[in-house]
């Protein structure tokens, strides 16, 4: 045992048995750690490089996106989210018809809106809302950028709603490929109907009845009123009274060729009973999220032990100093800490993307 807490102090601590040189400043050893780290950040790099372009992005941020919510709303006490089917969805069909006809905005240029996808998809909602985002690279980015925005992280942490439902597709945008994400918050009627309803004292917010559009999309009866509350791309609505969905044939005009298209999207994919869930594996997952942590972690530990070695260097035996190994301690500190500093925010600056919510 003594020999070897001796051999341990020779190793790491200058001392009279070597020299007053620890060994481990010599070895090779140390600059063996170092190269198993760098190869540990360029791997960690060149994932999240890659990602982006895999056939796993879509799932993964799926995955993520509802991770980071519930993670949000309960640190702050709030229910977390169910995934929904029906939700994910009229998700999808939204995210399907901006793609299909070019625009990023909650009202399609048909005059198509929100609450539409949710009754197309059989959605029967009483609080509803719509968070959108274009052109992002990362789960995390894309999150906290909503959480930057009022109008969008009141949607994240809205407590009237129970269900989430996310799509993220690929597609060309005004020439480039590029990811758009449709993020909708629900409650349907039997949840919250049973629940006391509480009239606010406050002043009532103005109620938009919504316009008429000139397709096939469901009207709404004069019984129903919906609250509409939008700002920037983050949308949300509720219903205030019992409705009643009468469907209205659209008058034989142009834009009956949107309703159309609308129409192909809805009949293309699976109901929401077919839907598959979401295949990101575990492995996949843990690059995303765990490993740039893992990795991170382990860094900053090997430049604190970096730095001990260094003043125990220079401190034990403050009158014999080996200039060659303080100057080799401080390189590696040094590099150590640039490559620390090359985190997920700066490697996404190397990802030509331009984030639009």
């Amino acid at each position: 045992m003594k020999r070897a807490i001796w051999f341990l102090c020779a190793f790491l601590l200058p001392c009279e048995a070597n020299n007053w040189r620890p060994k481990i400043l010599e070895s090779g050893l140390l600059f063996l750690v170092v190269g198993v780290l760098i190869l540990l950040k360029f791997f960690d790099m060149a994932f999240l490089l890659y990602l982006p372009k895999s056939a796993f992005f879509a799932d993964v941020t799926k995955n993520q996106l509802l991770e980071l919510t519930n993670e949000e709303r309960q640190g702050l006490g709030l229910p977390a989210l169910q995934s929904d089917p029906v939700l994910e969805k009229a998700a999808y069909l939204k995210g399907q018809d901006m793609m299909a006809k070019g625009y990023f905005a909650h009202n399609s240029p048909s005059g198509v809106t929100p609450w539409y996808w949710f009754r197309a998809a059989g959605y029967s909602y009483r609080y509803a809302g719509e968070n959108l985002a274009i052109g992002f690279a990362d789960s995390q980015e894309l999150h906290t950028a909503w959480d930057n925005s009022p109008a969008h992280r009141e949607n994240i942490l809205n407590p009237n709603y129970k269900e989430i439902g996310i799509a993220v597709l690929r597609g060309n945008f005004e020439g480039a490929e590029t990811y758009v994400v449709v993020q909708l918050f629900g409650a349907q009627k039997s949840q919250t109907l049973t629940q006391k309803s509480v009239q606010a004292a406050a002043p009532k917010p103005t109620i938009v009845q919504p316009p008429p559009a000139p397709n096939s999309q469901p009207t709404v009866a004069a019984a129903e009123k919906i609250t509409e509350i939008e700002g920037e791309s983050s949308f949300s609505f509720k219903t205030e009274d019992e409705q009643t969905v009468t469907e209205q044939p659209a008058p034989p005009t142009a834009s009956t060729e949107n309703s159309a298209a609308s129409e192909d999207i809805i009949k293309n994919i699976p109901s929401a009973d077919q839907n598959v869930k979401l295949t990101a594996s575990p492995v996949v997952s843990f690059l995303t999220r765990g490993y740039p942590l893992f990795v991170e972690k382990t860094i900053a530990f090997f430049v604190i032990f970096m730095i001990a070695l260094l003043l125990m260097s220079i401190f034990i035996r403050f009158e014999t100093q080996h200039k060659d190994l303080i100057s080799r301690a401080i390189g590696i500190i040094v590099f150590m800490a640039i490559l620390l500093s090359a985190d997920k925010s700066f490697i996404l600056q190397l990802i030509p993307h331009n984030l639009l919510i």
